[in-house]
């Protein structure tokens, strides 16, 4: 995709004036920021199986069982905080007593096995 950003972006930017090219330019980087700032979540402290955990839940359909530090406020970005409201099913309590009862299931499938 950016290869064809930077054609597309070679092609108008040859037809417009300088001025044009820098406001347009302008433009682009605030709405990119603004993308960023509005659907990028800051996954910093995270851990890999943290992240899988979660998206282990959303694949069965049982996100709103999850609890975790993935819907921590703290990681989530503003669409997750503001229009999806996954920040109130943290609740760090519940997310040890899930984490207990699946290691338990855990062993049971492995002593099974």
């Amino acid at each position: 995709m950016g290869k064809v950003g930077a054609i597309i972006a070679d092609v108008v930017f040859g037809y417009v004036s300088k001025q044009a090219t820098f406001f347009l330019s302008a433009a682009f980087g605030l709405a990119g920021a603004c993308v960023t700032w509005l659907f990028l979540p800051d996954t910093t402290g995270l851990s890999l199986d943290e992240l899988d955990r979660m998206a282990k839940y959303m694949l069965a359909g049982e996100f709103e069982h999850y609890h975790g530090e993935g819907v921590n406020p703290r990681h989530l970005s503003t669409w997750e905080r503001w229009v999806l409201k996954w920040d109130r099913h943290y609740d760090p309590g519940m997310d040890e007593k899930h984490k207990v009862l699946q290691l338990a299931q855990l062993q049971e499938l492995n002593e099974g096995a």
